[in-house]
């Protein structure tokens, strides 16, 4: 059974992945309409993603993550501990 701890754990990560996508973005110098237009998405997709105002599908957060030319990578939590 998940408890509020472990669901306050999952709410944490959620938005450490959004910092880690703007940080991404801002990294390659790119604008949320420079992004929208090379990934496909549209402005405000992007600016939703970021504002964590919703859960996206996995296949719009893969386009965002395609336009920097960046992969996901799946990596077993357990190893940093």
């Amino acid at each position: 059974m998940e408890t509020i701890k472990d669901k306050i754990n999952i709410l944490l990560d959620e938005q450490e992945f959004i910092e880690d996508l703007v940080y991404a973005r801002c990294y390659h110098g790119l604008t949320q309409s420079q992004l929208a237009t090379l990934s496909g998405l549209t402005i405000g997709q992007v600016s939703r993603i970021e504002r964590g105002c919703h859960r996206p599908r996995l296949h719009t957060i893969l386009r965002y993550i395609a336009g920097l030319n960046c992969r996901l990578t799946i990596a077993d939590r357990w190893e940093d501990e």
